[in-house]
């Protein structure tokens, strides 16, 4: 019975999520995934593993965003590894949705086991499982590759709550396999830290209920590897400076967190109940005083009380054991001020262990005959799955790429900074990779209105000046295309308008990369208006001073594969071709699908195979030609309107045919 109980809930979960395998990268994979150097390897040593376990700075290019989860990092290393394997490119996005699902698959056949091991019948098993894998709650972690971290500590969570208990059978072993599960979710996910407590609630409440004294005998042998763990754990993030990186963060003020988070987790409540009109960034404000808005939420927390009395009084103990797991489980997200104040991922695991007391509750009801309905029972679970399924496979077309998942967050929450800053950049992307000049506008313009709704939204300094710094960018790009149709004043405008913008994000932080690269470019703009003039000492001096914005910036990140590549542009403009090279090549190994730097390498590489040309090195010169053809084509092929692409190819081309004319 538990063979077919698993074969219908794994055939349930692959219908509904295996239309994501094409869905793209969103959000945090970019700096964590697509851009994180650390992952491109081939092959996984045990020196390359070891470096994800003693270094924090292996989740993200950005060294800022590090975290310690060696575990998930491994994971992505070995999807990298594999598509490369394949010969499918290590950013395959199937490979990673692949092992998502697989994720989310195998937790929803645990939540099936615990359910049973907790005195669930085999209906209950198998109505727990549907619930499980076919809640819209799940569409987050399945869809959202970096959301793995979710799946892999939820997954691991259960089964050391299942290996716990198998241990009571008299399988004394299987309660180091607790452990071992533990570590696995620790090394994927902090908030795995809460097990322990977990344990001792289950021991309390459940195993031990009948004799209360027993759970007190129980603790060294039963319970203390575990604390032994935890403590252990946070020994190592601290040793590693994550912890202390983490809680040096100044997010929000104790009672300020204390009130959102009241209002936090009946939004949760809402979520898992009514798991529609969600959204990646939902409409959710901090709550700084204590006002009508969170009246509503305490009383019904208050209420909770009431609950847990009449819980133990009736002493179902079960019941009160899975209410406390899950609120235990969403407790360090409530506790610990996060920049992200909700989203929907954080209630997967309090959706596992909620799923377990829905379906021994709904195995155990029985509902009257209704007229010539035979299994009026199986007619409903069949028409609640359904639903069910139907939500979520509609909610992950919205995750199918940045334009449908950003634009739907704007549509349910229109006051949400986030949201319009990333529907900005999705139509900057679309403007970069438009041939249409009128379409190419439109993108721009589209761009322009979303940085501006975002700046207008934020609450918090970060989001503001990255909305002012992106909005600046858009400058830049107009200031180009006024250049392009010979509208000189316009142009000056534009730049000048960039870089104010650039000006007033750098003193507001002077930290901020991006900013910095972008101040640096509108030196180097300005440099080549003052060539074009005849300056040449203003021409040199500006790029000087472009290259050592740059060069600040890399101090501040030093893997930014942009601060690299632009500083290809700024040596190339000086005549420094060699250093241009060096330069464009990082910038490529750090970031391998930037067409544009693809382009300027093909195009230094086509301008050194002159002087090597002109001083009789005509095998250097052809190599250095075949080569630049490799990598404008590369550019061409991810972008064809990637700017003067196609000159070059035919520069490079001609060069070629003429070399191969001498020969």
């Amino acid at each position: 019975m538990l063979r077919r109980c698993w074969a219908l809930v794994l055939g349930a979960g692959l219908l509904v999520w295996s239309g994501t395998l094409n869905n793209s990268f969103h959000y945090d994979d970019f700096h964590s995934i697509v851009d994180n150097i650390y992952l491109r390897v081939t092959s996984l040593d045990a020196g390359v593993i070891g470096t994800y376990f003693t270094e924090p700075g292996t989740f993200s290019v950005d060294a800022e965003k590090g975290m310690y989860r060696p575990l998930l990092v491994t994971s992505f290393a070995m999807n990298y590894a594999t598509a490369v394997w394949l010969g499918l490119g290590g950013y395959h996005v199937v490979g990673y949705h692949v092992v998502n699902i697989a994720l989310h698959l195998g937790s929803a056949l645990i939540v099936s086991w615990l359910t049973g091991l907790l005195g669930g019948s085999a209906r209950a098993r198998l109505l727990a499982g549907l619930l499980f894998v076919l809640h819209p709650v799940a569409s987050e972690p399945v869809n959202y590759i970096s959301s793995r971290s979710e799946s892999l500590s939820v997954m691991f969570y259960l089964l050391a709550v299942c290996l716990f208990l198998r241990a009571e059978y008299g399988r004394y072993l299987w309660r180091w396999g607790t452990w071992v599960a533990m570590a696995a979710g620790l090394l994927s996910k902090s908030t795995m830290i809460t097990l322990p407590a977990a344990l001792l609630l289950l021991d309390v409440l459940v195993i031990s209920s009948r004799d209360p004294r027993r759970v007190a005998r129980r603790l060294l042998s039963h319970h203390l590897a575990g604390w032994i763990l935890a403590i252990a754990y946070l020994v190592i993030v601290s040793v590693n400076g994550w912890l202390g990186r983490s809680l040096a963060q100044d997010v929000r003020a104790p009672w300020s967190q204390a009130l959102t988070q009241v209002k936090a987790a009946v939004y949760y409540m809402a979520l898992l109940a009514t798991p529609v009109h969600q959204s990646v960034e939902p409409q959710f404000a901090e709550q700084s005083s204590f006002g009508p808005e969170v009246v509503g939420p305490v009383l019904l927390i208050a209420s909770m009380a009431g609950i847990v009395l009449w819980l133990v009084r009736s002493g179902h103990w079960r019941v009160l054991f899975l209410l406390s797991c899950a609120c235990l489980h969403l407790l360090p997200t409530l506790v610990v001020p996060l920049n992200v104040l909700v989203n929907e991922r954080r209630a997967y695991g309090p959706l596992a262990i909620l799923c377990i007391g829905a379906g021994i509750f709904l195995a155990l009801m029985r509902l009257p005959k209704c007229g010539s309905v035979k299994n009026l029972g199986r007619v409903l679970v069949v028409a609640g799955c359904t639903v069910l399924g139907v939500l979520s496979v509609e909610r992950s077309r919205v995750w199918a790429d940045e334009f449908s998942l950003w634009g739907d967050a704007v549509r349910k929450a229109p006051r949400m900074s986030r949201a319009h800053l990333y529907l900005g950049n999705a139509y900057k992307d679309a403007a970069q990779h438009a041939t249409d000049l009128g379409v190419r506008n439109r993108y721009w313009q589209a761009a322009t209105g979303a940085y501006a709704r975002a700046y207008e939204e934020a609450r918090d300094l970060d989001l503001q000046l990255r909305a002012l710094n992106n909005k600046g960018g858009v400058h830049m790009v107009m200031f180009g295309e006024a250049r392009r149709a010979g509208n000189e004043d316009r142009a000056l405008e534009e730049l000048a308008s960039a870089e104010e913008a650039f000006k007033v994000t750098v003193a507001q932080n002077p930290f901020y990369a991006d900013a910095i690269i972008n101040l640096g470019s509108t030196a180097l703009h300005a440099a080549r208006l003052a060539g074009l003039a005849g300056r040449r000492q203003e021409h040199e001096s500006l790029l000087r001073q472009s290259i050592e914005r740059y060069l600040e910036a890399l101090r501040v990140l030093p893997n930014h594969s942009q601060a690299h590549g632009n500083l290809g542009v700024a040596y190339q403009d000086l005549g420094e071709l060699d250093e241009a090279q060096r330069h464009y090549r990082h910038a490529v190994y750090l970031n391998p699908k930037d067409w544009l730097t693809l382009k300027n390498l093909a195009n230094v590489l086509f301008e050194l195979s002159s002087s090597d040309l002109e001083n009789g090195r005509t095998e250097i010169a052809g190599d250095r030609l075949a080569e630049g053809r490799t990598f404008v084509l590369q550019a061409l092929r991810l972008n064809p309107a990637v700017p003067n692409g196609r000159q070059v190819l035919q520069a490079i081309e001609s060069r070629l045919q003429a070399l191969r004319g001498r020969g």
